[in-house]
C-alpha cells in the first residue's frame, strides 16, 4: 500500500458510494475490508450533502482511500485527481472556528486542500453575514474573541455589541 500525506493508505480507490453507505450504517462503527471505520463523521455527511467538488474551484472527487493515522484511526478520504497526483478534499468552516463559525452542516462546505490553503482561516462572510446566516452565534463568536483576539474581529465585534 501506498502513503498519502502523513496517512498510510489500507485500502485504495474505493467508490465514492462508500461514503454514503458509511454514513447511513446504524452501528457507529463498520468493517471494510477487515478494518474497523466509525460512521458518524460530519466530513461524511458534508460530502453527501455538498457533493464531491470543491466549492471554489470545481475539481471534483474521483475516489476514497480507506486511510490509518495515529490520531484520527481509520477513516475515509475523498480524493480528486490534477495532473496525475491525488489531491484531498476536505470538510473547511465557511466561518472559520477560530472565529467563532460553528460545528454545523451549515456551515460547512467542501474544498480541495489547495483551495483550503489558500483560505486558510479567512471567512468569505462578514461576523454579522455569520451571525444572522447561523454559521455563529454571539456566544461561539464572544469565546473565539476571548481565546483568539484577532484584530480585525475584536474591532468588528465591539461594534457589533
Amino acid at each position: 500500500m501506498t502513503n498519502t500525506y502523513r496517512n498510510k493508505v489500507l485500502k485504495e480507490k474505493l467508490p465514492l458510494s462508500v461514503i454514503q453507505d458509511t454514513y447511513n450504517a446504524k452501528e457507529k462503527y463498520i468493517e471494510i475490508d477487515g478494518y474497523k471505520v466509525r460512521t458518524k463523521e460530519d466530513r461524511y455527511l458534508n460530502f453527501i450533502e455538498h457533493g464531491f467538488t470543491c466549492s471554489k474551484c470545481g475539481i471534483e472527487g474521483k475516489y476514497v482511500n480507506l486511510e490509518c493515522n495515529s490520531q484520527k484511526g481509520n477513516h475515509l478520504n475523498v480524493y480528486a485527481e490534477k495532473d496525475g497526483r491525488p489531491i484531498l478534499l476536505t470538510k473547511d468552516h465557511i466561518y472559520p472556528k477560530s472565529k467563532g463559525g460553528l460545528n454545523n452542516i451549515k456551515n460547512y462546505q467542501v474544498l480541495c486542500e489547495e483551495c483550503n490553503n489558500i483560505k486558510s482561516d479567512n471567512s468569505p462572510i462578514t461576523l454579522v453575514q455569520a451571525l444572522r446566516g447561523g454559521y455563529a452565534t454571539k456566544k461561539s463568536v464572544e469565546r473565539a474573541v476571548k481565546l483568539h483576539k484577532p484584530k480585525a474581529l475584536v474591532g468588528v465585534w465591539c461594534k457589533w455589541q
